[in-house]
């Protein structure tokens, strides 16, 4: 009864991730993918998984993590992205020229220095990058990069020091050692179009699933996309997807608590249901009908601020919201 809504239906995206990972039957997906995946569809971001040779002029921003190294040909590539209105978020070894030794785009507007050198650091973020972000350091849990801003970059976040390495010669009965102070440099920076990340926080996401790290991209993504393709109060285990057929554009919002419940299989058993979620599709003139599918339901909508926005009754596992004409 639901695939009238998903026959010939393509997915409408405004994010695109690189990915390096070379896929087979038994996987050897990283965990820098596993981070990013998960970073961007609880953020609820409508993303697509590019490689090199992708049509990167289709996004709105490009994310590339933790570890691309550009040679002259990708680094050509980005700049003319950029220079065609694009955004780019970057994190760590990515930006670097294929030695490690600078950044193969002088768009960054950073000097690398080469590996933190401690491996326990901190950041905090500063004003500007902190919404819903605890007003404190946040630990890393890998060694990052050590960047230098240059003129006309802007700090966003500041790294923190902590008193040593915990090691065989130095104890801390914590994972970590306390932070001592702040230094100069960045843990966020960003130059026009351009953020980066000085520490591998996708792959550190994938890793520790620290909830900090996953609000300090959320608010470095929306000062690339303000106006992303969807926006909804909804929690983070539910999925959002935006999918097209001509005319109409469907959104899915999919809801299974999963739960691990033996070493290494998530089980489904319990639907949550979501009651009354707000959601919002960007949206470039009024739809003539918006309403559920495929129960056919009607639902009231307003026309604010470029987005469509409705109230979902219900969601029940799993829920379509059609946005016609």
């Amino acid at each position: 009864e639901k695939e009238p809504w998903c026959a010939g239906a393509r997915p409408v995206t405004d994010i695109g991730f690189v990915s390096d990972a070379q896929y087979t039957y038994h996987g050897s997906v990283t965990h820098t993918e596993t981070g990013t995946t998960h970073l961007l569809a609880q953020l609820h971001h409508q993303f697509d998984t590019l490689d090199w040779d992708s049509d990167f002029a289709r996004y709105k921003v490009v994310v590339l993590p933790d570890d691309h190294r550009l040679d002259e040909g990708r680094a050509r590539k980005l700049r003319d992205y950029l220079g065609g209105g694009g955004s780019l978020l970057l994190s760590h070894e990515s930006g670097l020229d294929p030695e490690g030794k600078k950044f193969a785009l002088g768009e960054v507007g950073l000097a690398y220095q080469g590996l933190a050198p401690d491996k326990g650091e901190y950041f905090k973020a500063l004003a500007a990058l902190g919404d819903g972000l605890p007003s404190m350091v946040h630990f890393w849990y890998e060694q990052g990069s050590a960047v230098k801003a240059l003129p006309g970059t802007e700090t966003l976040a500041r790294i923190w020091k902590s008193y040593f390495d915990r090691n065989y010669l130095h104890f801390s009965s914590h994972r970590q050692t306390a932070f001592e102070q702040a230094t100069d440099r960045p843990a966020v920076a960003q130059r026009g179009r351009v953020i980066y990340i000085s520490h591998p926080v996708f792959r550190i996401y994938a890793r520790h699933s620290y909830a900090p790290h996953k609000i300090l991209v959320r608010n470095c993504l929306r000062r690339l996309l303000a106006n992303p393709l969807v926006r909804v109060e909804a929690p983070s285990t539910a999925q959002i997807t935006v999918m097209e057929q001509k005319g109409r554009r469907i959104v899915h919002v999919l809801h299974y608590a999963a739960e691990r419940r033996t070493p290494d299989i998530d089980i489904v058993e319990d639907v949550i249901p979501l009651f009354n979620l707000k959601l919002a599709l960007r949206a470039d003139q009024r739809p003539r009908q918006v309403y559920l599918a495929p129960q056919r339901q009607s639902l009231k909508f307003d026309l604010a601020n470029g987005y469509a926005e409705v109230v979902i009754p219900e969601v029940r596992g799993h829920q379509m919201v059609v946005f016609e004409g």
